[in-house]
């Protein structure tokens, strides 16, 4: 199976953006656990604009499956609560080999 790379445009009120970094933090702690892996980054000149990446090894092991327990579930409700306009489902992208030359 391929990797698969799900990407995910929020945006979060200036005020609330420690709080959402705080738990983008989290989440990504417990994916780590799962051999997932969490980047996020920052619109440059757009502070409360965010892109979320998340990698998996496969689809079946992804954060797009949905949570994984009670704790995950808790931290993604929390983040949608803070983006609630942002709530549309991820890109899923899919790693693809290149053949070799």
């Amino acid at each position: 199976m391929s990797r698969v790379l799900t990407i995910r445009r929020v945006t979060v009120p200036s005020a609330r953006s420690e709080e959402y970094q705080t738990l983008v933090a989290a989440l990504a702690t417990r994916l780590a656990l799962r051999q997932q892996h969490l980047w996020l980054f920052r619109l440059r000149g757009e502070p409360g604009t965010w892109i979320e990446f998340v990698e998996g090894a496969s689809d079946r092991h992804h954060r797009a499956v949905g949570p994984a327990d009670a704790e995950d579930a808790a931290l993604e409700a929390a983040l949608v609560a803070l983006a609630p306009g942002s709530t549309a489902a991820p890109e899923i992208w899919e790693e693809m080999r290149l053949p070799h030359t």
